[in-house]
């Protein structure tokens, strides 16, 4: 499930928390938000609205609280505000602390009341867990009307519909030169927009016994000898940037994973001579003014929204599901079997980077950079003439 603020009517919990314990608590509530619980915290605040305002709406409304008490929660005033205002409105609360904390000698008269769990005492994880989800009107804040299964295995095409569906691009490339040599076809007409070729291999069906699967891509453009390609499937599961911190494509970690990691393990030597290395542009996030950095030169790289707009025409045709490695890499993966991806444009700060939901729309504002569930589809532009 991904890690996103909860909005709706239903009864939901505001977890406050310092954002230098960013990470922690993002796997906190993607585990609330996987086993059914909305959670709302500060990423959901609207474009244009008064942070103050808002946060205190959301305290007024919520019907839990949840702190994730650390030395920097304690140091920061703004979380001492939000704990305090929760308190003066009598909401249900849990104190989850992070680390042995010194508290003030105020606030350890006052929290001392609480419902209070210590997860850093905790070896197991799945004792905290369970710990959490038995405290007292948790509960009440739990969608009991969704499932929520375990993660299941991608499930393969018949070989019938692959058989339709895939087209070798060796195979074509082989027909091409054939044609070239009879004289009697339109190159045009071998690997259109909307095709399915085979190209590289990456490891996705997760089995142990066997090595890398043949990669399916789908045609996005071409222009002469080259095509513009993007995985069928999310084939990976990383971060945008492993730190959080301001970034752009320019110097994220994905865009190094992708032109190092990923090629040199997917493609052999003949293919990368086929793999053309191209301007990628810093396109802008069009809802928000944030700095997108300089235009790169990268061999591959992730779409923008410009581009996911321009080449997927509807919101149903951007979903994409992810192979059964993808997700045990960590993706995250809703009921329906499909991820969310990753942009390379900015989102609505320059700690967040914009990406494709669940159900194809395109979420501008993003997520925080280095948001661990996030899905990988690589795109490359390919010379059929190399």
């Amino acid at each position: 499930m991904r890690v996103k603020p909860y909005k709706g009517k239903d009864k939901f919990i505001f977890f406050s928390y310092s954002h230098k314990d960013i990470r922690e608590v993002l796997e906190i509530i993607g585990h609330l938000q996987r086993n059914g619980y909305n959670v709302w915290f500060d990423e959901g605040i609207d474009p244009g609205t008064e942070w103050d305002d808002n946060i205190a709406l959301h305290i007024e409304l919520c019907s839990y609280y949840i702190a994730y008490v650390t030395t920097n929660f304690v140091d920061s005033q703004n979380c001492r505000d939000e704990l305090n205002y929760a308190r003066d409105l009598e909401k249900d609360r849990l104190m989850i602390y992070g680390e042995d904390v010194d508290l003030p000698s105020g606030m350890k008269m006052r929290m001392n009341r609480l419902q209070a769990i210590y997860k850093y005492r905790y070896r197991d994880q799945e004792d905290f867990y369970e710990k959490l989800y038995n405290a007292q009107g948790l509960e009440a804040c739990r969608n009991k009307t969704e499932e929520h299964p375990a993660v299941e295995e991608v499930v393969e095409s018949t070989a019938e519909e692959k058989e339709k569906a895939i087209l070798s691009l060796k195979e074509r490339l082989r027909d091409l030169l054939g044609d070239y040599q009879n004289d009697d076809a339109e190159t045009d007409e071998d690997i259109e927009v909307g095709d399915c070729v085979l190209f590289g291999s990456y490891k996705q069906d997760n089995a142990a016994s066997n090595g890398k699967e043949d990669i399916e891509w789908l045609v996005l453009a071409r222009s002469g000898s080259n095509v513009l390609v993007v995985s069928k499937y999310a084939l990976d599961n990383q971060p945008y940037n492993a730190m959080l911190t301001y970034v752009t494509w320019e110097i994220s970690t994905i865009r190094k994973w992708l032109n190092s990691d990923f090629f040199n393990t997917a493609f052999t030597d003949e293919e990368k001579r086929m793999i053309q290395s191209v301007a990628v542009s810093a396109d802008k996030n069009p809802a928000c003014n944030t700095p997108q950095g300089n235009d790169t030169t990268d061999k591959v790289f992730l779409l923008s929204i410009a581009e996911a707009n321009k080449y997927f025409s509807t919101d149903g045709a951007r979903q994409c599901q992810g192979t059964a490695y993808c997700y045990e890499k960590g993706a995250s993966k809703e009921d329906n079997g499909n991820c969310w991806w990753w942009l390379r444009s900015p989102g609505d700060t320059s700690y967040h980077a914009a990406d494709v939901d669940y159900d194809g729309s395109i979420y501008v504002h993003g997520d925080f950079v280095n948001n661990t569930y996030g899905a990988v589809r690589p795109a490359i532009w390919i010379n059929l003439d190399a």
